[in-house]
């Protein structure tokens, strides 16, 4: 359901995604770098599918906001202060804590830091601060794609550039054709169907669809039926229904306050959960506490700091840069 011109279900989606891959690390992940002790870390080996559903309701809520806004610069000034002040504040609490503590194989040079600011230094092969930032690089190329589309007035068109890199994934795929590893990225050959389905849902759940919406749709899941792992297509069939339940109010539940505060919080616990996360439990470890214990002592940490990053560093940014853009519009 709308709430001042919000999907509230679609953020709890966002909160349970950020959870599953906060677990996934926290027990899967972990074990494989640093080791846990007798934990049924195999459970959790599916969690990182919570990347795929942040890019599906990426898809879903940047075409909602792309058909509300006035001009393209609107588009980035909003994704810069959605986006960049919180993400900066998340990088230099994790390098900070991470160069204080000492994380075996997670701590980076000062150089490496200050390339992480651009968000997209993995095109120029500076490694990651933190690990879970490879996926805002993604984002990133989506955002322009969709910003090169709004300048050449093709936004309304989408449903046809979409099936046109679907030919060129289909030929890469079945390696008919190569192409270099940055025009991989660049094309977005391995995600873009994630984005897609959003698409096409929000076209659907707004009455915006067309005969070629449905063809998109319908090409959108023979790739991802085809060409992703089983889970990948099982979740983003499930999600589709959840989505369109959610918009239709058939979940209340995920307005909860509890759904909706991980909701709030969800991109900054992604940003913060990882290398914070493994430098709790490994403390816990080392000062004799058990797994469960130390995971949830990490887990809490994680929501606090997270929580506090959301309030006064995400919200206010936010607020501030929008309201000046405006005042100046």
């Amino acid at each position: 359901m709308l709430a001042k011109g919000r999907i509230v279900e679609l953020d709890a989606f966002r909160g349970i995604a950020a959870i599953s891959v906060l677990l996934y690390h926290y027990f899967k992940r972990y074990d494989e770098i640093y080791g846990h002790e007798d934990l049924p870390v195999e459970w959790f080996q599916h969690g990182r599918i919570g990347v795929e559903v942040f890019f599906m309701i990426s898809g879903f809520v940047i075409f909602m906001s792309v058909e509300r806004i006035k001009k393209p610069l609107d588009f980035v000034v909003s994704r810069f202060s959605r986006l960049y002040p919180v993400y900066w504040a998340a990088l230099i609490f994790t390098f900070v804590v991470v160069t204080l503590v000492g994380l075996p194989g997670r701590e980076r040079s000062f150089s490496e830091f200050l390339g992480n600011f651009l968000m997209f230094h993995g095109y120029f092969d500076i490694a990651h601060v933190d690990g879970v930032y490879w996926t805002l690089r993604v984002e990133l190329t989506f955002y322009l794609w969709i910003l090169v589309l709004m300048l050449t007035k093709i936004i309304k068109q989408i449903e046809w550039p979409i099936l046109a890199t679907y030919v060129l994934n289909v030929l890469v795929w079945y390696e008919i054709i190569q192409l270099p590893l940055l025009a991989h990225e660049l094309l977005l050959i391995r995600w873009l169907p994630l984005f897609a389905l959003g698409i096409c849902l929000y076209r659907y759940s707004n009455k915006s669809f067309s005969v070629l919406t449905f063809i998109t749709l319908a090409s959108t899941v023979l790739i991802l039926g085809n060409f992703f792992p089983k889970h990948v297509f099982v979740v983003s069939l499930c999600f589709s229904l959840l989505v369109l339940l959610a918009v239709n109010g058939n979940l209340k539940f995920l307005r909860s306050r509890v759904m909706v505060f991980f909701g709030t919080i969800s991109y900054s616990l992604y940003l913060i959960h990882q290398n914070l996360g493994y430098l709790i439990i490994r403390g816990g470890y080392e000062n004799g506490f058990s797994p469960w214990l130390s995971i949830i002592l990490a887990f809490i940490v994680s929501v606090f700091v997270a929580y506090c990053l959301t309030r006064f560093v995400e919200k206010p940014a936010r607020n501030f840069l929008m309201s000046r853009y405006h005042s100046k519009s």
